[in-house]
């Protein structure tokens, strides 16, 4: 530093100091001259780099030649250089490297890039460029490279239309289509590794280029074919008219939805706006839904349409060039508040078929506990089994039970007498058949409680709460969308600016009706348990055990006194067999005393 502060030559600090300044400075002249001497070899004449200008002669793609050179840690750049020029003459010239930032993290055009990442086409990133006031052919240059230095390169492009020349003409080339082995699956010592490493390549074949090229390629005839160029024109016209800026995925499966749901969507986004009543299915509006434009498709249509003081025909003009599903997104995307909208709508669609599941539940469930409470045909099966019980257990002493649960019925038809084929079951039902034989219709009693076995008074109750929520979320919606505030002082009541709107007056009717069915449901809670307690039962008992436990025993008694008729049909079907027989036995026996 001393040194050079001084106006002199700071390598002198390196010299020897024995020696005079002159005759080292000549001698590091000499060397550098020799050193550049060395390097200033054709690239076409240096050993390392001849086979790859041969590979290009031959006709070989330039993008198969550059990556051969990346492969062998070379320079893929050296492939586009002037073969008869030396690499240190050409790396000399070659511009130096600006400390501008790569395009994709240029602050400026990031989100250009980043526009593109995420599937949206080309012409609609240009269009938002152009609307910025920048080049739309800057999002085809390369992003990992600054914009000055491929700014500086197309000019130099311009300035040498010469160089379209080096370009190698496109051919037609005959393929081999070989069977490629794994290279995971090769053994170390197969010939195949054995090949990389002594660098066998095509270039170090003693062929005939000409020949090569006169056998396996043909120059490619651009103007051949005019024809065919026609009918595709207009498809591809078609096609191109269709701007895609979404997932292709999401657009067919939104395209089938949205056809399926003929409709204007300039209709349809008045009346999302509005909460009015929409012709659809629930599952309909909840797929119109989930077909909202998210954040990043907001920002690909906003980027792709014109600025909302422009004029309606051209963003109408710009609408009607984008797909079914991309149509549907960029008219729904000035609704505010748009998804808890639809919530709305669908929690009005669903409504009625909830409402009627809870009432058909409520009403079976109550018809069920009074049918139970008050058929005499099964308190009158209670007693009988409570004595024939207690007669067992106790051999006719007084020490009996006075109650039993209703799951102990289930058991009668476990215990079996010592013929090891009568159940206690069976015992009763014979007994029952014989003293009071209409307590055998008592499945003609409980008819509704086959049906309330599947209720689930728990479902009902969630299902309730559910609904109950999703009227105030809905009710929260409607005011915060009113046509005028709801102020405090206003001579207006809520309920007077809710009940202008639609979904205003459906909120209103709706927590009437569910008000209405908390009232059924707490009733038959209250039934139900009453229902428990008449019996006896544990009051954490569900709906489902209790009835379960009932229609369970209705049918093990049906089911017994089909087998005991059937037995007793049995028995007389032989007795008359029997008796048939011993009268044509007696018959026989007459006529031979006659004879």
């Amino acid at each position: 530093q001393a040194l050079e502060r001084d106006g002199k030559d700071p390598l002198i600090a390196e010299m020897d100091p024995t020696k005079s300044y002159e005759s080292q400075r000549k001698k590091e002249e000499s060397e550098s001259q020799a050193e550049e001497a060395k390097t200033d070899v054709p690239l076409k004449d240096m050993p390392e780099y001849a086979k790859f200008f041969k590979m290009l002669k031959m006709g070989i793609p330039l993008g198969a030649v550059r990556q051969a050179l990346q492969k062998e840690g070379k320079d893929p750049d050296i492939a586009e250089m002037d073969p008869n020029k030396s690499l240190s003459s050409q790396q000399k010239v070659k511009p130096e490297v600006p400390a501008d930032p790569p395009l994709q993290e240029d602050p400026e055009y990031m989100k250009f890039f980043k526009m593109l990442k995420m599937g949206i086409p080309v012409g609609a990133v240009q269009n938002a460029l152009k609307k910025e006031g920048k080049d739309p052919e800057i999002i085809n240059m390369d992003p990992a490279r600054p914009l000055s230095a491929q700014s500086k390169s197309k000019k130099t492009e311009v300035s040498q239309p010469k160089k379209k020349k080096l370009n190698p003409p496109k051919v037609a080339r005959k393929r081999l289509h070989w069977n490629k082995i794994d290279e995971s699956k090769l053994d170390a010592s197969s010939f195949w590794n054995q090949a990389k490493d002594q660098s066998l390549q095509l270039v170090g074949l003693d062929i005939d280029n000409d020949e090569f090229a006169n056998l396996f390629t043909a120059p490619i005839n651009n103007e051949a074919a005019p024809k065919k160029a026609t009918k595709p024109d207009a498809k591809k016209n078609s096609s191109k008219q269709k701007v895609q800026l979404i997932d292709s995925r999401r657009r067919m499966n939104g395209s089938i939805l949205l056809a399926k749901f003929k409709v204007d969507y300039n209709v349809l986004a008045k009346q999302v706006n509005t909460m009015e009543y929409v012709k659809a299915e629930a599952n309909e509006l909840r797929g119109m839904m989930q077909l909202l434009p998210t954040k990043d498709e907001s920002l690909a249509l906003r980027s792709y349409l014109p600025p909302m003081d422009a004029p309606r025909s051209e963003i109408d003009d710009s609408i009607n060039k984008l797909g079914e599903c991309e149509r549907y997104m960029a008219v729904m995307i000035d609704v505010p508040d748009a998804n808890s909208k639809f919530e709305c709508m669908v929690f009005r669609a669903e409504f009625e078929s909830h409402a009627e599941s809870i009432r058909d539940g409520t009403k079976m469930l109550a018809e069920a506990c009074n049918a139970v409470k008050n058929s005499e045909r099964f308190q009158k099966l209670l007693l009988y089994c409570l004595k024939l019980g207690n007669a067992l257990n106790t051999g006719g002493s007084n020490e009996g039970v006075s109650a039993i649960t209703l799951d102990s019925l289930l058991k009668l038809a476990e215990a079996k007498a010592f013929d090891r084929q009568t159940s206690v079951l069976h015992y009763l039902v014979s007994i029952v058949q014989k003293n009071d034989a209409d307590v055998l219709k008592l499945s003609d009693d409980f008819a509704p409680v086959k049906a309330a076995e599947r209720v689930a008074m728990d479902m009902l109750s969630l299902e309730l709460k559910k609904m109950d929520q999703g009227i105030e979320k809905l009710q929260a919606v409607v005011k915060k969308n009113l046509p005028e505030p709801c102020d405090s002082g206003s001579e207006r009541e809520e309920d007077d600016l809710i009940d202008s709107t639609p979904m205003g007056r459906f909120s209103i009717s709706a927590a009437s009706k569910i008000q209405s069915l908390s009232n059924e449901f707490e009733d038959v809670r209250s039934s139900f348990t009453d229902l428990l307690r008449f019996f006896g039962e544990d009051s954490s008992m569900s709906p489902e055990a209790f009835f379960g436990t009932i229609n369970t025993f209705v049918s093990m008694f049906d089911q017994t006194h089909k087998e005991l008729v059937r037995k007793e049909e049995a028995k007389a079907r032989r007795k008359r067999i029997e008796e048939k027989q011993r009268l044509r036995k007696e018959e026989m026996a007459a006529k031979k005393a006659k004879s």
